[in-house]
This record gives C-alpha cells, sequence and structure tokens, in this order.
C-alpha cells in the first residue's frame, strides 16, 4: 500500500475547488501506478487544500467516505483552514469505511502525523 499526500494552499476552499482537485490528486496518483490492479498495487490518496476560508459546502463534502479510481486507488479528502493565530481545523472522514476498511487505520495514524 503506497499513501500519498497532495497539498495545496489556496485563496479559499469551495465544494467545486475540493471535487476538482481530489479528481486530479487521484488521477495523479492512478497515473503513478504499475500495470497490475489489486491489492498489490493499491493506494490511497489524501488530497489537502489548505485555506484561511474553507466554506461549509467543503467540510461535507470531504466528511463523505472514499472517493475510489478503479479497483486500486482511494482517496479520502481533507480540508484544512488555518487562521492568524496559526490554529487549524482538519476535516476529514473519520467514519467506517465502505472501500480500503484494512488500510484506514493506517491512512488515519498518517494523516493525524501530518495534519494534527
Amino acid at each position: 500500500m503506497e499513501l500519498f499526500v497532495l497539498a495545496a494552499g489556496v485563496p479559499e476552499v469551495g465544494k467545486d475547488s475540493m471535487v476538482e482537485f481530489t479528481r486530479w490528486a487521484l488521477g495523479c496518483v492512478q497515473g503513478l501506478q504499475g500495470e497490475l490492479p489489486g491489492a498489490r498495487n493499491a493506494a490511497m490518496a489524501l488530497p489537502v487544500l489548505v485555506s484561511g476560508n474553507v466554506q461549509p459546502a467543503a467540510r461535507e463534502w470531504v466528511t463523505q467516505d472514499a472517493r475510489v479510481v478503479g479497483m486500486s486507488v482511494a482517496g479520502w479528502s481533507v480540508a484544512a483552514q488555518t487562521s492568524a493565530s496559526w490554529a487549524t481545523q482538519v476535516t476529514m472522514y473519520r467514519g467506517r469505511v465502505a472501500y480500503g476498511g484494512m488500510f484506514k487505520r493506517h491512512v488515519r495514524d498518517k494523516a493525524s502525523l501530518h495534519l494534527p
């Protein structure tokens, strides 16, 4: 299992920008995959947008379960809102999963290292 964290800072995070960035990130990760599909070649992605202004619709969208590309790439989107006091509010899906369940704890552990 490979884990990719693709992050970008933007002026504002809306639902549309989060959807677009997630599609782009999952496409990048899928392009890095080898020829053989399946668990031996699976990858997880954390597409992260960071901004001082994260819209409620974007927060709601990222709290949904994984987005899946083919049979070998799953991604959990993350929205991180920063403030002038350097405090960060990180929003991502943290519930049960329908896809990638055996790797979800690993992904959450890694995410907590980078995204408190």
